[in-house]
Order: C-alpha cells, then structure tokens, then sequence
C-alpha cells in the first residue's frame, strides 16, 4: 500500500466544511473513488493545535496515485481552487509505504 500524507492549517470558521470536503465520504474521496487503486482516506484532527489536520490519502501503489493524477489533472485542478479557501496552509509531507 501507498500513502500520501498532508497537513493542513484550517480557517476556524472553515473546520466544519473542511472536515465535510476532506474528510473520507468527501469531494476528494469521492473524486479519488473513480480509480479502483484508491483504498480510502483517513483525516485526523490535531488535540494540541485545533486548526491542524493530517490527511492521510492510501492509494494499491505509487503508479496508480501518479496515473490517477495525470487522468485527471483539470478535476484534481478544479477541485483544490474550489476549496483552497477553507485553510491557510498545505504541506505535503511525504510519501509512504505500508
């Protein structure tokens, strides 16, 4: 399994939508659902700093999340300009394997 770890600095009138956004029956999951290769997403909620949440999106492999992202490239484009709002920051924080 593959993973793709971000970290997110939400507004905090915007935590509620985020959650609904990001969270794993959301806009990306559901997006990320067209691909039989994406295996789910998880969000967590930071308990020391509330406007900061992990996103964990598993993927079978890093082929499948890279040929999913050039499949889709103006959807996946769409989408973050849509919602780039609801947080201040975005950090990639890596790839990984399980």
């Amino acid at each position: 399994m593959y993973c793709v770890v971000w970290q997110y600095e939400v507004r905090e009138d915007q935590q509620n939508l985020f959650e609904q956004v990001y969270g794993p029956k959301g806009a990306w999951s559901q997006l990320f659902s067209t691909s039989q290769q994406y295996k789910g997403s998880q969000l967590s909620k930071c308990l020391g700093e509330k406007d900061t949440y992990l996103l964990l999106d598993w993927w079978e492999d890093a082929m499948s999340y890279q040929a999913f992202l050039k499949n889709h490239e103006s959807m996946y484009a769409s989408l973050s300009k849509q919602y780039e709002t609801v947080y201040v920051k975005e950090a990639r924080l890596g790839e990984f394997e399980h």
